[in-house]
């Protein structure tokens, strides 16, 4: 566990099956239709399934979807036990990961956003990489993300790049990198 204040960031477990799958209600009440930071919550109907996902991708950096071991995180309010955001740890920045995603993603649930949670989260989440013993982690969000990039910058993140996102569908989504050094 790793803790300020306010919020400690816990694995997921078991235990928080109703709380995350509330959370992951939460965002698709919002229409939103992805939870950044989760190991793809939006995407599993079962807890379980999702669980074992998020376990695997813990040890194996072979089924991560991003070729490294990934570390997902809940961020949990200390006074009254709610999820309040998901954030992952990518430990290997990658090709695949410096063209898009970098080492840390993190998402706040719809109602809980613009209370400062976000820099919070992503404090904690320097903190293991520390732990980790890496000495810089990149980070990026979409170009119409204000509220993220703000965050990236309170978090001590110096701007590197913007970078073209092809998608399958033809779009292009631009977004900015950042780098933060531990």
């Amino acid at each position: 566990m790793i803790e300020n204040s306010e919020l400690m960031l816990i694995r997921p477990n078991k235990d928080l099956e109703n709380q995350i799958m509330e959370y992951r209600q939460e965002y698709i009440d919002n229409n939103e239709n992805h939870i950044n930071g989760s190991c793809s919550l939006h995407r599993f109907e079962s807890f379980d399934q999702w669980l074992d996902r998020v376990n695997i991708c813990a040890t194996d950096e072979e089924l991560s979807i991003y070729n490294t071991i990934t570390s997902t995180f809940l961020a949990i309010r200390k006074i009254d036990n709610k999820i309040i955001g998901t954030i992952q740890v990518r430990h290997v920045l990658t090709k695949e990961l410096r063209d898009d995603s970098g080492n840390i993603g993190y998402g706040v649930r719809p109602t809980e956003r613009r209370k400062g949670y976000a820099t919070q989260m992503l404090n904690l989440a320097l903190e293991f990489c520390r732990s980790l013993g890496l000495d810089k982690v990149l980070i990026d969000c979409d170009e119409t993300n204000i509220a993220s990039e703000k965050t990236m910058i309170k978090c001590g993140g110096v701007f590197d790049r913007n970078q073209p996102i092809h998608h399958s569908n033809g779009e292009v989504e631009i977004v900015h990198q950042y780098w933060i050094y531990l």
